[in-house]
């Protein structure tokens, strides 16, 4: 991959065309609709009567508070945060192609939860997390975007950063019990899949024309 990073596009005086800006604008109406998505339904999983589900693993594991907890609440958005900006700064073409795979994403796992509904794990902290009320649990936001963005990043250095800080997620997450395993793996998985449709079927038309040039490429 060869994408152009801003400042090169700001060297040979590129313009962003109405199509960046009409797929930026639907991606984030997209991610917005996906976000409040599980408000719609929430109070049909709450009326549902469950007993938490058996996990081998967190069933071994120690509930730990503190640093794990604030690893949970805030590395999730942090990381976000330095993913788009990385993207805007380093391969702005790649901008609208991630928001909208990203709220697609959204869109499946809001289907996910509300057909598979759990009850929280035995012990899970739920200091500001509201699990228990919510029940978006299969599968997991804090693994799967995070996993998403890591496979989309083009060079192999910001992967293997990337790669660490969602270790970092993952352990945080099974020593608070705010997650099953299950919705560990299935985060990996969807989101690998969705990946993988999306290389295949809307890279080219969702990257290409965003910016006016008169060099063919």
């Amino acid at each position: 991959m060869n994408e152009e990073s801003l400042s090169e596009l700001i060297k040979r005086k590129l313009r962003p065309t109405k199509k960046f800006y009409l797929l930026l604008i639907l991606g984030v109406i997209l991610s917005v609709f996906s976000a409040f998505l599980p408000l719609f339904t929430k109070n049909y999983r709450q009326s549902l009567d469950l007993a938490p589900a058996y996990d081998f693993i967190l069933a071994h594991l120690p509930v730990i508070d503190g640093v794990f907890m604030q690893i949970y609440v805030y590395a999730f958005a942090l990381f976000l945060f330095v993913f788009f900006s990385l993207v805007t700064v380093r391969w702005p073409k790649l901008l609208p192609y991630c928001l909208i795979m990203f709220a697609f994403s959204q869109f499946l796992r809001a289907l996910f939860f509300n057909v598979t509904v759990l009850h929280e794990p035995l012990g899970a902290l739920n200091s500001n997390l509201q699990i228990d009320v919510f029940r978006d649990l299969f599968y997991s936001n804090h693994v799967g975007l995070p996993f998403l963005a890591t496979l989309i990043i083009p060079l192999r250095k910001y992967k293997l950063i990337f790669y660490i800080f969602l270790a970092l997620i993952i352990i945080s997450i099974l020593f608070t019990h705010c997650h099953y395993t299950i919705d560990i793996l299935g985060g990996i998985v969807i989101n690998y899949a969705t990946f993988v449709f999306f290389e295949k079927h809307f890279r080219e038309c969702l990257t290409a024309g965003l910016f006016k040039s008169n060099i063919s490429y």
